[in-house]
């Protein structure tokens, strides 16, 4: 019997004929990559509740694909569902925790000395177009950098404050400090997002800053604006590799240790995430 012939299988309400099923059991294939590589990167990171999570998900997907095959008379393709990454690791092969974790997750500034924002260093934010983006979202977001800043402008010096957009940059939620004491602290989202925030020191993202945008995978972009008027960038391309990048952050961390002033510290970070291009990171710097 020819394929356009035969008759379609019915899984879970819905036809399917063999052209389709092949594309569906692909699709569940892709879908079981992309856990393994998340619940990987959880455990790399020592975040058990979220690798936990991933786990059960990556079971029931598991599954769906052995009924899903059955059903459509398909052999399952276990090779095409293993994750290699290019420096050789595997998803059952993660690093160790990484050594200090941020309970509240997101604004750690701390350690830099606050500069007060002007007028001048509002007007002179650059604008930054990341990959993939439109003119009107780089424009978009050279606005929200700006209004930001005003935000907390007049607070007291080191005041943070953070906004989450969706990725057109649609304003999603902002939070600004009461003084410069109080700790933003912004929450998970489950949708694609941009997060932007303050640095009162103009200096680069912090420690806590890189750890978050690695573990959240639904943070595309991340963008840090100084007080005076810098901007640093953080982007997921699509070779992003959550492992090896986790790998290469646990030991930044070790080199970290030796650094004793804020400059060296900041520069040295620097230098690190304009290095992280090998495992699908984007990194911009403009001043």
């Amino acid at each position: 019997m020819k394929p356009e012939n035969r008759p379609k299988i019915k899984f879970e309400g819905k036809e399917y004929d063999d052209y389709q099923a092949t594309q569906k059991q692909r699709q569940i294939e892709r879908t079981i990559r992309k856990l393994k590589r998340r619940k990987a990167a959880f455990e790399a990171a020592g975040l058990t509740e979220d690798a936990q999570a991933a786990n059960i998900r990556l079971r029931r997907l598991n599954e769906e694909y052995r009924a899903f095959s059955r059903t459509a008379g398909l052999k399952e393709q276990r090779e095409r569902m293993r994750v290699l990454y290019p420096d050789g690791g595997d998803v059952g092969k993660t690093s160790k925790p990484l050594a200090k974790r941020t309970e509240s997750g997101i604004l750690n500034d701390k350690g830099y000395k606050g500069i007060p924002i002007t007028e001048e260093a509002i007007r002179r934010v650059p604008q930054v177009r990341p990959d993939g983006w439109s003119q009107e979202q780089a424009e978009r977001l050279q606005t929200a950098h700006r209004e930001l800043l005003r935000a907390v402008m007049d607070k007291s010096v080191g005041t943070e404050a953070g906004a989450v957009y969706t990725p057109d940059m649609r304003l999603i939620e902002r939070k600004i400090g009461e003084n410069a004491g109080h700790q933003i602290v912004m929450p998970r989202y489950q949708m694609p997002h941009i997060f932007i925030h303050n640095h009162p020191s103009g200096l680069t993202f912090s420690m806590a800053d890189i750890e978050n945008f690695g573990t959240r995978f639904n943070l595309e972009t991340m963008t840090a604006i100084g007080n005076d008027g810098a901007i640093y960038l953080l982007q997921k391309t699509g070779a992003y590799n959550p492992v090896g990048f986790s790998k290469a952050l646990l030991m930044e961390q070790m080199k970290l240790k030796n650094i004793q002033t804020s400059l060296e510290y900041a520069e040295e970070l620097n230098q690190f995430l304009e290095g992280a291009e090998k495992y699908g990171i984007r990194f911009i710097c403009q001043r």
